[in-house]
Formats: C-alpha cells, sequence, structure tokens
C-alpha cells in the first residue's frame, strides 16, 4: 500500500516499526504541515517553520521511542506546534534589553558607537562554529527557508532549523558578553 492511501494511524504504525519510515513520517508532515504552520504564525509570525520544524522533530522522536499518539495525529502536531511557538514567543519576551544608546544633539547615534557595536558583532559572529555561521547567514541575513537549505547542506529542514536557532542563541550571549565582560581580577584577602 502506497503511504498516500494509509491513514494517519498507518503511517505512524509504520514509522514506529521503521519500515518505509522516512516516506511515513514525510507523508504525515505533507498532510499536517499547513494547518501546524497557520497556528504556529498565530503565535510568533515570521518563526512559524522553526516552530513547526520543532514539533515534528519532537513528534519524530516520540515516534522512534515507541511512544506518540495513536490516533489524531493532526490534534496532536497541532498541539505541538501551538506549544513551540508558545514558548518561542516567551523566549522573545524574555529578551535581554541593554542600555538605550547615546545619540548627539541631531537624535543621531555617533558614528564610532555603530562602529564598535558592528565590530562587537562580526567578533561574535566570526566565534560562532562554520555551520552556524553559514547557517546563520543563509537564514537570517538572505532570508532562505530551512527547507530550502535543506538539500544543499545534506540534512532535514528540523536540523537547519535547529542549527539557526542554537546559533542566534549562542550568537546573542558571545554579544553581550563582549557588552559586560566579566571581572577577572583576583581579590586579595589580608
Amino acid at each position: 500500500m502506497e503511504t498516500r492511501d494509509c491513514s494517519d494511524a498507518q503511517l505512524i504504525d509504520r514509522v514506529r516499526r521503521g519500515e518505509d519510515a522516512d516516506e511515513a513520517f514525510a507523508e504525515l508532515f505533507r498532510r499536517h504541515r499547513a494547518a501546524a504552520l497557520r497556528v504556529a504564525r498565530s503565535i510568533v509570525p515570521g518563526e512559524e517553520d522553526d516552530a513547526v520544524a520543532e514539533a515534528y522533530l519532537g513528534l519524530l522522536r516520540v515516534l522512534r521511542a515507541g511512544g506518540g499518539p495513536t490516533y489524531d495525529v493532526r490534534g496532536y502536531v497541532l498541539t505541538s506546534a501551538r506549544n513551540r511557538a508558545i514558548q518561542r514567543a516567551q523566549a522573545r519576551s524574555r529578551a535581554v534589553a541593554t542600555a538605550e544608546p547615546v545619540l548627539d544633539g541631531d537624535g543621531v547615534e555617533d558614528d564610532h558607537t555603530w562602529a564598535v557595536e558592528g565590530d562587537l558583532l562580526t567578533r561574535a559572529f566570526q566565534a560562532l562554529a562554520p555551520r552556524q555561521r553559514q547557517v546563520l547567514w543563509a537564514v537570517d541575513v538572505e532570508g532562505h527557508r530551512p527547507r530550502e537549505l535543506a538539500a544543499a547542506l545534506g540534512c532535514e529542514p528540523a536540523a537547519i532549523s535547529a542549527v539557526a536557532h542554537r546559533a542566534r542563541r549562542r550568537l546573542r550571549t558571545l554579544y553581550l558578553a563582549q557588552l559586560a565582560p566579566v571581572d577577572t581580577r583576583v581579590a586579595v584577602v589580608r
């Protein structure tokens, strides 16, 4: 029986058993992706692809471990996509605030401020692993979607999303660490 002709329950069973698992999971993805994107987009516009990729990656892990839904796969996927989107929205709201830039008399930031911040950002970006730099540049600067990059980089779209997410977190950490360096002086106790 072709994967297109299988019910969701049959596809899930195939993934759990490892029988044409890739094809079966791809069919589940195809069937419910658009609805999951709509749900995630309503919560975190612009990050819906990442939220849905994370939801499907979680589903795949659970199915391979023998767990997951036994019926209502769509409901499971939509709930998972909603939860991932909510997590992303919460993370976005916890973003670290930095000091306001100093403005000169005309209300325009001093060129020196831009140069320093640009230099800090460049150093933080260069400190990322090569794969993280490549994916982050392609996704966030050039605007490519994870699914567009997957074939070129030889991995799944979910993996691209995960690398981009980790790269963004690491870039933020590296940048902020340069703004507020840790005091490494040793206190002398008398």
